[in-house]
Parts: C-alpha cells; structure tokens; sequence
C-alpha cells in the first residue's frame, strides 16, 4: 500500500470561520482526505462569530494571536487600535500578531505528523510569511496559493508611505524565492505575478480556481411570497460592487413599459460589514425604485445558499479595481443552477468566465444598455441557460487538479534559481 502524501495547509481562516477565505481548503481538505491525503490544518484561534453549517476536514490547529484583531468597537482605544493596525502597521497585514505562534505550532507538526509539503495560502499575507519559514527551518517543500494578489495591489488601504509598500514588496520576493509552486485562481493574476516576479522564481505557476458543490437539491426559500420575481445578491458590497448598476436599467425598462413597476425585487444578504450604500439608496428613491429594494441581515451559509435557490436571478457587479477576481459568490451561484446576472468590465475575469461558461448574461459595467438587454433576456424572455462547461468547477475536479499538483511538486527536485521557466499547464 502507498504511504499516504502528509500535507500543512497554511490558512489564517478555516471553518467554522466565516469569512470567504475558509471556504477554498475547508473543502479541498475534504477531497483530499478522502483521496488518502493526511491533512494537516494551521490555522487562527476564532476571533469572530462561527457558521457551524461549513465542514471540518484534517486535524486542525488553532492559534491564539499574540495581539488581536480587530478589537471590538465601543471604545477610542478599539477605534485607534484598529486603525493603527489596518491603515498603518501592515506589514504584511493586521494579522501578523498569528505569525511567532504559527511558526513555532508548524514546527511542531512537521515533526509530529511527519509532514511532506506546505501549502500555504491568502490572504491574509501573514500566511504566506509563515509558510515559508516552516519551508526554510523543516526544509520542506512549499506550494504558495494566491487566492488575490499581494502587493500588486493594495488591499491593506496603508498610509504610511513607500517605506511600508516597500516591506511588503521585500516579504513577497523572499516568500516567492523559496516556493516550488505557485497557484493562482485566475489567469490574470498569474499573468500579473508571471511579468512582477518571473525574474525572481523558478516556481511553477498552476491555475486553479475554486469550485462548487452541487445544492440543487436543496429546499428553496423564496426570498418573498407576493408574486415578484426576485433579484438576489448574497455577500458585501463594495467599491463598483453596488446594486446601483441596475437601478437605471430597470428604471429604463418600467419607463419603456416592458416590466411593471412592481415585478421585481432586489434582495441583499449583507455580510461582513457589507450593505447598500446610502448613494445607491438616494439614487433608487429618485428613479421611484426603493419599494423594489430588500434589505436582510447576514444569514448562514446553509441558509443562503436555499435563498440562492429560491431566487429567479442572481447578481453578479465585479469592478474595474478587481478585473482579476472570480468572486466565490460566482460558485456558490453555480451551485444552485439559478441564472447569473454579471456584471463587469469586459477584459475581466468575471467576462471571461461568463463567456465559457452558459450560466446566464453578461453586461458591460461602462454600458448601461446592455445591462438592461440583459436583464430583459433573464426577466422577460425568460431565458434558458444549460450551464455547460460548469462541470470543470466541481471541488471535485478542482481538487484531481490540485492533487496533480501537489504530487509534481512532491516528486520533483527544486530547478536552479537563476532560470525561469514558465508553467506549461
């Protein structure tokens, strides 16, 4: 019998954590135990409310961070403290205070648990840091996992000049430096860290991107019962994500007299902080649209996914400043077969993903008409969507790819570092 490949992943969220991030290896680690992988999972001690609805694969370790973060607001200290560490301190990011407790716990796993490989992923950056000083103090190998880029773009929101961008851009070399393996979920953002770091690596860079499972078989919720059809947008909105981009083109499509006034509704789950902006809601009131507007507070991920179902439309905003991203939401929408509404600048890869995959429309984020062609296709027409190519999305796929992955990295030896030669896959 094979003796079984023994991995760390390296994620500062896993499950029960809610955040987006969990979700990419807390069902990865599922397959991949399931496929005779040993998993190990380092990851942060909860600081925020749980979803117990997300499954728990691998042994998982938990660490306590020397220095929280974010303290509860209520107080100036909390308010100052957050700031300082989210606008200020982030190198690479406000979680550094994981990064001791995290390295010293690693160690010890790689010798208890006899692990081959690391695989650490982000963000948070700190991942990615800890991950390759367990690589260089076990001298195992390491796979880094870009789920968003790191200092090609500027997530953390620092003001404390060029010296901190600089710090961060110094880590990012060194981390990259000591990878074998690089895996992107877009082809963007490889493409972007293949021209940024191609000097500086010999890692393979693989394209991987999330996955679904599938939930059609879930009971719907409806998100009302009055007859209108639904419009359903599950997650934060932020920055070109707004609900404002359909506002004018169902106002157009009310004023042509092709939809009724009161035939649709636009439902928001808001989550992390996220909701519709005041902007959007001024906006709504003065195109006579803000009886069309829902708003929900946050609900579980069980949960929403059955409101994804009951839904008749699923909308999708992705703006300019993240053309790389496939959001996860993307997936989950897959997931209940409903059609998408997407809407994104054309060279992004939301754009390209509509376009391979039949899942519903996509409209130009600078073209307001084509958002309201595209609403009269899914609203009015009706329009049916076979949802082919999605079959390449399953965690189940993703994760065959991912192991073909972590295998070749296994079994090959480290290439010099003064060549860079590109991924071929």
């Amino acid at each position: 019998m094979a003796e079984k490949r023994k991995l760390l992943i390296v994620s500062a969220y896993f499950a029960p954590h809610w955040a987006v991030g969990a979700k990419r290896f807390t069902y990865l680690c599922e397959i991949f135990e399931a496929r005779g992988y040993e998993v190990s999972v380092l990851t942060m001690k909860e600081q925020c409310s749980e979803d117990r609805t997300l499954p728990i694969a691998g042994t998982v370790y938990r660490c306590a961070p020397l220095f929280p973060y974010p303290l509860p607001q209520g107080t100036k200290f909390a308010k100052l403290y957050n700031r300082m560490l989210g606008n200020w301190l982030c190198f690479p990011d406000p979680h550094i205070g994981w990064l001791w407790n995290a390295v010293r716990e690693g160690l010890r796993i790689i010798k208890d648990r006899k692990c081959d490989l690391i695989v650490a992923t982000a963000p948070p950056y700190s991942s990615l840091i800890a991950g390759a000083l367990l690589s260089r103090m076990s001298g195992k190998r390491l796979v880094l996992d870009y789920r968003d880029p790191w200092t090609a773009r500027d997530w953390t929101g620092v003001r404390a000049g060029r010296w901190v961008s600089g710090i961060n851009a110094w880590m990012e070399r060194m981390v990259v430096r000591r990878a074998g393996a690089a895996v992107f979920v877009t082809e963007l953002m490889r493409k972007d860290f293949r021209r940024r770091w191609g000097p500086t690596t010999t890692a393979r860079l693989h394209l991987i991107a999330n996955g679904y499972h599938d939930r059609t078989h879930l009971d719907a919720i409806r998100p009302d019962n009055d007859g209108r059809l639904s419009i359903v947008y599950a997650g934060h909105l932020y920055g070109e994500r707004r609900v404002g981009l359909v506002a004018e083109p169902l106002a157009a499509l009310i004023a042509e007299g092709r939809l009724a006034p009161n035939a649709v509704a636009i439902h928001v789950f808001g989550g992390f902080g996220g909701g519709v902006t005041t902007h959007d809601e001024r906006r709504m009131d003065d195109l006579g649209l803000s009886g069309l507007l829902v708003k929900h507070d946050p609900v579980n991920y069980a949960t929403i996914l059955r409101y994804l179902r009951g839904a008749d439309l699923l909308y999708l905003p992705s703006g300019r400043d993240v053309r790389y991203a496939l959001p996860f939401k993307l997936f989950d929408y897959l997931s209940v077969r409903v059609p998408i509404l997407a809407v994104a600048p054309k060279d992004s890869a939301v754009a390209d993903f509509m376009r391979e995959v039949d899942c519903g429309e996509l409209a130009d984020i600078d073209d307001p008409p084509s958002v309201r062609d595209a609403l009269s296709s899914l609203l009015l027409v009706r329009k049916q969507y076979t949802f082919r190519g999605a079959e390449r999305y399953t965690w189940n796929a993703i994760a065959l790819c991912y192991m073909g992955v972590l295998d070749k990295d296994l079994v090959c030896p480290a290439r010099t570092r003064d060549v860079f030669i590109p991924d071929k896959t």
